[in-house]
């Protein structure tokens, strides 16, 4: 949360200063991780996606007015996303039909305009299919390809430095997780209303 604000700060104040930019790069992909966490541990899978769907609602409106954009925000991306994994993952499912939802998932990123769009799909994919190296060794080929594709910016590459953290197995990692636990509330509502509050501050500097 504090690395997305930052990001956010950067982009609306300070968008010559690459600092600011580099330690949002980090925010992407610690959400994506947990994301994935949550959508598979959850105890109801109907009520995930409602939150995120409601979430993805709230936020739209501060989000386009703060950043001047029509681009749908990174909820409602994960939102797109989670729908396309819990598909892709339902074994009860014909594999084509599997396949397929997942397709028409990764269809509407391309075609919409997403917030990370089909990026996020695929890191998603990576944090749940690879485990070990593989989560970096994976997440390093995606941001390769959209570097060299001209998709992204240098500045990309410093997302990786949490899928670091993710690659290294380290048993006191749920334990301390769990010691600084966030408060669900605090967690669920964070984004939206720091987009509120910042369109708040520069609506009444006027800049």
């Amino acid at each position: 949360m504090l690395t997305m604000l930052v990001d956010h700060i950067g982009a609306v104040w300070f968008p010559e200063q690459s600092l600011f930019r580099i330690v949002g790069r980090i925010a992407f992909p610690i959400y994506a991780y947990y994301v994935v966490q949550g959508m598979y541990r959850t105890s109801n899978r109907r009520r995930y996606l409602v939150r995120l769907g409601i979430l993805a609602l709230l936020s739209q409106l501060p989000f386009s007015l703060l950043f001047e954009t029509y681009t749908i925000n990174v909820i409602g991306t994960f939102f797109v996303c989670v729908l396309g994994l819990y598909a892709f993952h339902e074994a009860r499912y014909a594999v084509w039909l599997r396949w397929g939802c997942l397709a028409i998932c990764a269809a509407v990123l391309l075609v919409i305009r997403f917030d990370y769009g089909i990026y996020a799909l695929i890191l998603m994919l990576i944090y749940r299919q690879a485990a070990g190296i593989y989560v970096l060794l994976g997440h390093l080929a995606l941001n390769m390809v959209y570097l060299l594709g001209g998709l992204s910016s240098p500045l990309q590459i410093y997302s990786l430095l949490p899928s670091i953290a993710f690659a290294i197995r380290d048993e006191q990692a749920p334990r301390l997780a769990a010691s600084w636990r966030v408060p669900k509330m605090l967690w669920r509502t964070f984004y939206p209303g720091h987009l509120l509050v910042l369109l708040l501050i520069r609506m009444s500097v006027g800049t």
